[in-house]
């Protein structure tokens, strides 16, 4: 089997993956690419419907104005840091 590759920006990924040293050559890559993406969709099948009801059960929450503002999603994720930063340092 012979694949062409035709769009420059594949072409451009696939020569990045290689000059990083990881791959030994583009069929390292391409299965690479495959195989996480077997593991993708194997994932989505398996969990697809439990995203779809939080997509909509936060979608719900928008629509009815419970969610945070810009400045307050910032602040949780600055406080939840802090938290988790000194849970850290309390096991070392």
């Amino acid at each position: 089997m012979k694949i062409e590759i035709r769009d420059p920006r594949i072409e451009s990924l696939i020569e990045r993956h290689l000059a990083s040293g990881g791959y030994a050559d583009v069929e390292a890559v391409v299965a690479e690419a495959l195989l996480t993406l077997g593991e993708r969709e194997e994932w989505l099948r398996e969990h697809g419907s439990e995203v779809g009801e939080k997509v909509e059960r936060a979608l719900g929450q928008f629509e009815r104005g419970e969610c945070y503002t810009a400045e307050e999603s910032r602040a949780e994720l600055t406080r939840r840091k802090a938290e988790w930063m000194a849970e850290r340092s309390g096991r070392g």
